[in-house]
């Protein structure tokens, strides 16, 4: 099975297989309404409402898209991808950002969707209008907030015209009030009795004025009941007692009364072909004769369907796909339900889960087989695409159908529950994975009978795989090695994405035992062989990945950046935004560690863009980073409105951790600003060592260490954080973590200095340097501040370097204080410099984005950087403003 693709004919706009009557009124109040934002077409079911936009769109006087919803699209990842690919039938391309948004690991806040979304249509360049077809299915609250806050400023290059069985709950009075809005309701799709006569002469075939005028006074311009009343009277065999009987009898009961009239006129095999097919919101004839069990039989009858005019409809040009009339399919299933016992239609679904599972589609096959009632096969379908899952980073989709399955059905098979750990490594739930692994192994020690035991070598490496994870949390490297190397020796060939992750934590591993060249030569090795054979852009990825965290733990910075670079121009290429916020983050650290501190903020920026749609913990990691490096400019409006940013970003991302982290940082900046007070009550009575040797930016502990130097502190305090500090360094350097032993070892010399012991504190800070000259770190020993200006003075007299000149100028250049407004032009990375030069030029977002090879959300994120940064509002004022600094021509 492959991972869900886009069902194609919900965007095809539905093809007329009969006659219909043109409604030229109706459409030339279709075309006049094209001057507002949205078209809205409410009426019950049977109306004609697809008939008639359907009919419209093939004269409309722009472009049509179409998009046909169903249940499933209550989901708004789901509801977004299609409709993004429903425009881009149109414009290829479009919306990319949006889409990566709805994609990605991380669900967006439906603002930012919202925005995006607006932003990126209005940059197509060619106006549309989008359909919207049976919207009465959406009854997800986010979905409709999207579309609500879509409308609240439309996009002018798209007209949406919504299709609803009931008017949807959307705020449109504001739309109405200013004449944006174009409504068409019962009273408007009711056929007139000309209109009615016509259609009853062209469907019956025949023109009786008595029965003509029975027929439109019972189904009152229904056009629904105009056809099934044109079937019925066509075939009657006592035409004045049909009449008769039709003028006695309650609407309702006319419409049951017509539906079973049409059915029981057909030839048997007709009805029980149609009864059992009524179970299929789509099919195509293979399909069919699956389910009806027929034979050969399944084309002629889709013929005879068709020419019998009943409500069967063609989903495609080719004559693949076919669907019936909702109210004709709520008919047949009614009979179905009334002539087959609950046993057999469980039958005919569970016959239809095992063709879509044959064919590849597994979200249909689940859709049978729970309602089939079988739910172990519905725990077989999903366990057979977890291969694909994983290859594919399809977290979302496997989250959503693990969440489908009983929960009793997940804790039998093993692949299911390394399925559950992979959803709840992505939402940080880290003490809930231990037990889901410790289940999984029981089950795999002893193999269930009832599971395939061809999925026992898959879900043991998976397995070993999680264990692999478990041991590096909790920094057991020759374990976690161990795992790795078990989990790699026994996962199938079609695990080729796990097994390059599973490299990527064994060469962890390695490095943090020693065995930095090994892991380099095995990382190597799979490049080679990936380059070799079919392109696999996710493994390359993955690959890339761990060769740039294998270089930056060691300290190889330059190289690291390399590497670094190439992944995120791949990340870029394919989509990857999971992927290109860890490159922005490895990128901005390496920057951020030698002191290039435009290039950080360039590069954590970037990662901060990706927030919304992609890797939280990297994504926070680059709010730590930019907040520390404006804060090393001294640029504090910037440090407060990256601030503002992770407030906002974890209000919607709840976490113990990282607001731990979050606070830790506070106080850090609180400190960096001479504010102690604040700094403590930041502080964190149990500070955490989360992330201390995973390269975090900021660490609880070493966050309170910073505080209580600052502090003052007596002999006594000094000597407990010494042994704090050499607590921290023996793990280090047992793990082999270079650039952060460099930023303990200043700090520990910092603290032997308050006590006197200027010799020991210059020994402590040289093993520090001797660390940082070969790799060129700098801004980790800057970071312990200009206490340790007299050290590194005393070791300048012994040996001048440039290297230690180098960081005595930058802790001896005065910094503007963080709560200083600088009466000149405020500081702007290389990138923002780009975009305000091309602002200035008065090139469009999308113009910018094409030539700074960026997306457009990155674009719209520079120009709000500048704003905030000149203090103006507004592109011409950005501009404006600009200029009067001098910033451009």
């Amino acid at each position: 099975m492959t991972i869900t693709p886009l069902l194609r004919t919900k965007l095809n706009r539905p093809r007329l297989t009969r006659p219909v009557i043109r409604r030229v009124a109706l459409f030339d109040r279709l075309n006049r309404g094209l001057a507002g934002d949205v078209t809205l077409v409410s009426a019950p079911a049977g109306y004609g409402k697809t008939t008639l936009i359907a009919e419209w769109a093939h004269q409309a006087p722009l472009p049509v898209a179409w998009l046909g919803l169903d249940e499933a699209d209550n989901e708004l990842g789901t509801f977004l991808t299609y409709l993004i690919a429903a425009i881009r039938t149109l414009q290829a391309d479009a919306c990319p950002t949006t889409l990566g948004l709805a994609k990605g690991g991380q669900p967006a806040p439906v603002d930012v969707l919202a925005t995006m979304l607006v932003n990126e249509i209005d940059d197509l360049p060619q106006r549309f209008a989008l359909v919207l077809d049976d919207f009465q299915v959406i009854t997800l609250p986010d979905i409709h907030v999207l579309l609500d806050k879509l409308l609240h400023r439309p996009p002018t290059q798209m007209h949406l015209v919504l299709l609803s069985r009931a008017a949807p709950p959307l705020t449109l009075s504001r739309l109405r009030a200013k004449g944006m809005l174009n409504e068409l309701q019962v009273e408007d799709l009711r056929f007139s009795p000309q209109e009615a006569k016509a259609f009853l002469a062209e469907d019956a075939g025949f023109l009786d004025e008595q029965v003509a005028a029975t027929v439109l006074e019972r189904a009152e311009g229904w056009v629904a009941g105009l056809h099934l009343a044109a079937l019925s009277l066509h075939q009657a065999p006592d035409l004045p007692e049909m009449v008769s009987f039709l003028t006695k009898r309650s609407d309702a009961f006319v419409i049951d009364y017509l539906f079973d009239q049409v059915l029981r006129r057909q030839e048997p095999k007709v009805q029980d072909f149609l009864i059992k097919t009524s179970i299929l919101s789509r099919f195509t004839p293979s399909l069919a004769r699956v389910v009806a069990g027929a034979s050969e039989m399944v084309p002629t009858t889709l013929v005879e369907v068709t020419a019998a005019g009943l409500f069967l409809n063609a989903l495609d040009n080719s004559g693949e796909w076919f669907t019936y009339h909702v109210l004709f399919r709520e008919a047949l299933q009614k009979a179905l339900r009334e002539t087959l016992p609950p046993d057999e239609i469980a039958g005919l679904h569970l016959r239809a889960a095992g063709w879509f599972m044959g064919h590849g589609l597994v979200e249909e096959a689940l859709d049978h087989a729970l309602a089939g009632g079988d739910s172990s096969l519905a725990a077989r379908i999903v366990a057979d695409s977890i291969a694909d899952l994983l290859n594919a980073e399809g977290r979302p989709i496997l989250e959503r159908r693990l969440a489908r399955l009983p929960a009793q059905d997940i804790e039998r098979h093993p692949l299911l529950l390394v399925g559950k750990t992979y959803v709840l490594t992505y939402q940080l739930q880290w003490d809930a994975i231990l037990p889901v692994i410790r289940r999984a192994e029981a089950l795999v020690a002893d193999w269930p009978a009832t599971l395939p035991p061809e999925d026992k070598a898959p879900a043991e490496a998976l397995l070993h795989w999680n264990w692999a994870y478990h041991w590096l949390f909790e920094l057991e490297p020759e374990k976690t090695r161990a795992a790795a190397e078990s989990a790699l020796s026994l996962l199938p060939a079609g695990y080729a994405v796990p097994a390059a992750t599973i490299l990527h934590v064994l060469s962890v591993a390695r490095q943090w035992l020693g065995e930095f060249e090994q892991a380099e030569r095995t990382l190597n090795a799979a490049l080679v062989a990936q380059s070799a054979g079919a392109p696999q852009p996710q493994v390359t990825l993955a690959l890339l990945f761990a060769q740039t965290t294998l270089y930056i733990a060691e300290g190889h910075l330059t190289h690291g950046r390399q590497i670094a670079q190439m992944l995120l121009q791949m990340a870029r290429q394919t989509g990857a935004e999971n992927v290109e916020a860890w490159a922005c983050l490895q990128l901005g650290a390496a920057a951020y560690f030698t002191n290039d501190l435009a290039q950080a903020i360039e590069y954590f920026s970037q990662g901060v863009v990706l927030r919304y749609g992609s890797n939280i913990l990297a994504c926070e990691q680059c709010l730590a980073g930019l907040a520390l490096a404006y804060r090393a400019l001294g640029q504090g409006e910037e440090v407060g409105g990256v601030l503002a940013i992770m407030r906002d970003f974890h209000s919607q991302k709840v976490n113990p951790m990282l607001n731990l982290e979050y606070r830790s940082l506070e106080a850090r900046l609180a400190l960096m600003n001479g504010d102690i007070q604040l700094a403590r009550q930041w502080s964190s009575d149990t500070p955490s060592d989360d992330g201390l040797v995973f390269g975090w930016f900021v660490v609880p502990s070493i966050t309170n260490i910073r505080i209580r130097l600052a502090d003052n502190p007596p002999p006594v305090e000094l000597d407990q954080i010494e042994a704090e500090l050499d607590r921290l360094l023996g793990r280090l350097v047992r793990l082999r973590q270079p650039t952060r032993q460099i930023e303990l070892l200043a700090l520990k010399a910092v603290v032997v200095d308050k006590r006197g012991e200027s010799h020991k504190a210059q020994q402590l800070l040289e093993e520090a340097l001797a660390l940082a000259e070969p790799r060129g770190v700098i801004r980790p020993i800057l970071d312990a501040g200009p206490q340790l200006v007299p050290t590194l003075q005393a070791i300048n007299r012994q040996k001048t370097t440039p290297y230690v000149a180098r960081l005595l100028d930058a802790l001896q250049t005065p910094r503007p204080s963080a709560g200083t407004k600088a009466n000149k032009a405020p500081y702007l990375t290389p990138r923002e410099r780009e975009v305000l030069t091309l602002l200035g030029q008065y090139q469009t977002d999308r113009i910018i984005a094409e030539t700074l090879v960026v997306s457009p959300l990155t674009v719209r994120s520079h120009i709000e950087n500048l704003a905030e940064k000149l203090g103006v509002r507004g592109r011409r004022r950005i501009v404006d403003r600009a200029r009067e600094l001098a910033l451009i021509p």
